[in-house]
């Protein structure tokens, strides 16, 4: 079997070239180089953007993990909540990355809004509408005030059971 050195991966007998990263295949691969010393770097989170759905935040996600920046999702308020009854983050998804590379982070989003500005130039450009955000402001309300009620009769309903229990 032949292996490539720098993907890993095993090919079949007459493959001479990875057909991933084209580099030439070897016979065994050579052992992981492990560091002798591993320096482990803690960093604190830094906000980079707030994003207005999924959608967009994992757009940006798999951008800055293309560059390998790590992300971080924060939902704001009780989006998190509101998310798993609604399907929807209805206050935004605030998205974070290490603070040493917010820099590059915040330059590689910047470059491709920009890029993308060019691309729809003579073109109507998407926006969210005021409405839009309204609806689904009074849609996490409603879905909270639900819960809300849910939860009480619930709480009412097993402090009667105890006491009659």
């Amino acid at each position: 079997m032949s292996w490539c050195p720098k993907c890993r991966v095993e090919y079949r007998e007459g493959f001479t070239i990875c057909g991933d990263c084209g580099a030439n295949l070897v016979d065994q691969l050579p052992p992981l180089a492990v560091p002798k010393n591993p320096e482990i770097r803690f960093d604190t989170e830094s906000f980079l953007m707030t994003a207005y759905d999924e959608a967009q935040a994992s757009v940006i996600e798999s951008l800055l993990r293309s560059y390998d920046i790590p992300t971080a999702r924060n939902y704001r308020e009780a989006g998190g909540v509101v998310r798993v009854f609604t399907g929807k983050a209805i206050w935004g998804i605030d998205i974070c990355v290490p603070s040493r590379k917010l820099k590059a982070a915040q330059k590689i989003v910047k470059a491709n809004l920009r890029q993308q500005a060019g691309t729809m130039e003579g073109k109507d450009k998407p926006r969210i509408s005021r409405k839009r955000y309204q609806a689904d402001q009074r849609v996490a309300r409603r879905v909270m005030l639900i819960a809300f009620i849910i939860i009480a009769i619930v709480s009412l309903f097993f402090s009667l059971y105890a006491k009659n229990g």
